[in-house]
């Protein structure tokens, strides 16, 4: 796997990404750029960066953590099994446009959750203030 280009790098930065940087990314972390920069550029997701290891995580959102291992992508589906086990998927890290395109979808589900579990609210009319 290639890694990202200068311009990669450029883009994800001017985009307002946030890198935690711990040395060279390695396999992992440059899986984690290659997604955080397709996500941004092909979505408009933005997301976090942290790599160390053989492991690297890229923050999306509350309940959306994608993490790599140079390998595969894996990330929460939202579901639960029947005995309430978290549900996992992951893409291969060839497909990148397909887990990009994946976790862009999981992305806009969460701000449908987000937007529906607001209570909704009226305006309320304003009571009248008497001038003394």
């Amino acid at each position: 796997m290639p890694p990202p280009t200068p311009t990669d790098h450029i883009a994800a930065t001017y985009a307002g990404h946030l890198h935690t940087w711990t040395g060279e990314p390695g396999l992992a972390g440059v899986a984690a750029y290659r997604i955080q920069a397709e996500l941004w550029q092909g979505h408009r997701v933005a997301s976090e960066v942290h790599h160390g290891g053989k492991v690297a995580l890229v923050s999306v959102a509350t309940e959306l953590v994608c993490w790599t291992d140079g390998h595969r992508w894996w990330w929460w589906t939202g579901r639960t099994s029947v005995k309430g086990h978290r549900l996992y998927t992951y893409v291969r890290t060839e497909f990148l446009e397909e887990a990009a395109q994946r976790v862009a979808a999981r992305y806009a589900e969460l701000q449908v959750e987000q937007d529906t579990s607001r209570p909704a609210t009226s305006p309320q009319p304003m009571s009248e203030v008497s001038a003394r």
